[in-house]
């Protein structure tokens, strides 16, 4: 009885399956698409023509410059790294070169790069945005003693000024922490859940050893089944879908419109978007993204960041991102 009921079903099962892969196999044939160590590329110069771009080849075929009226970009053998308008976007995978030809991951193609370049649907309007400043109370962060400066008491002044200035262009506006409080990350993106926010921003300042590293850089939740950028092989905790990857065009579409605001009002490295698995990001149900504002190891950084004036600055920018991104993306 029971081999009655499932053979049927089977049957419709296979069929399906079959009128799928006759649909696909062209497809999956094309020289368009090939692969490469179990990942999937697509040709560049398909997406050259789906962005209706002109190309050049660069130093022997390495390297491809496509451009069209709103867009440059610049792809190199090899490199995670491709140039989009002048700011490094990271892709989980170097491009690849195959019988002269350049090839992008395909991942790649689909969540990181073609959602910057075309407006996408999201499935609500923005009217909530939770604003998270980071570290706090027990939880100093990056730390310049000479200069005074602390990164959780940086973090909350920008989150601070960021909210009056959002509510006048008429969004509600929540703090995950409005002093000098400790909380857990689990906390914090609890937090953004329970306001049911449309968007989550988390504002950090970087540290590091090197007292001459400086920068700006914006991180959006890693893609499923590819390696962060801080790494080059994917493991098994990649290949887990986490609530953030329902929304990783987005994750890119707000990354990047918020860096590029940040990237054009300063005259600092541009350090590019990024992929990382931070927990304050994994378990969203909104769109997010992480905003490391400069480096206070670095002396001329730390020094202007002392400033009210640069404060207020990179407030600017963060609303600019913030409202391109609303207006951009279309419901």
């Amino acid at each position: 009885m029971l081999n009655q009921l499932l053979l049927p079903a089977s049957r419709k099962f296979r069929h399906s399956f079959n009128c799928l892969l006759i649909l696909l196999l062209p497809h999956l044939l094309s020289a368009d698409v090939i692969q490469h160590n179990g990942i999937t590329y697509r040709n560049l110069s398909e997406v050259s023509t789906k962005l209706r771009a002109e190309t050049r080849q660069l130093n022997e075929g390495n390297t491809w410059e496509l451009s069209n009226k709103r867009n440059k970009l610049t792809f190199r053998s090899g490199s995670r790294a491709i140039h989009l308008n002048d700011t490094p976007v990271y892709l989980g995978y170097p491009i690849i070169k195959s019988k002269k030809s350049l090839y992008i991951p395909e991942l790649d193609w689909r969540f990181t790069l073609s959602p910057i370049l075309h407006a996408s649907k999201r499935t609500r309007q923005i009217k909530r945005i939770v604003l998270d400043p980071g570290h706090g109370g027990k939880d100093p962060g990056a730390i310049n003693e000479s200069a005074k400066l602390y990164e959780k008491d940086l973090t909350l002044a920008v989150c601070k000024k960021l909210k009056p200035i959002l509510k006048k262009q008429g969004f509600e506006v929540f703090l995950t922490r409005s002093n000098d409080k400790y909380l857990t990350l689990e906390e914090r993106t609890q937090y953004a859940r329970s306001k049911r926010a449309d968007l989550f921003i988390s504002i950090h300042f970087n540290a590091s050893t090197n007292t001459n590293a400086e920068g700006i850089e914006t991180f959006a939740y890693t893609l499923l089944s590819q390696p962060s950028t801080s790494r080059n092989i994917a493991d098994q905790n990649d290949r887990r879908f986490h609530p953030a990857n329902r929304y990783d065009s987005q994750n890119t579409r707000l990354a990047y419109f918020i860096h590029k605001s940040l990237a054009r009002s300063f005259d600092t490295p541009n350090r590019g978007i990024k992929r990382a698995r931070f927990t304050v990001l994994e378990t969203l149900a909104c769109p997010g993204a992480l905003l490391e504002l400069g480096f206070l190891s670095h002396p001329e950084s730390a020094a202007k960041l002392s400033k009210n004036k640069e404060i207020l600055k990179l407030v600017d920018a963060i609303v600019e991102g913030i409202q391109t991104y609303s207006k951009e993306t279309r419901i």
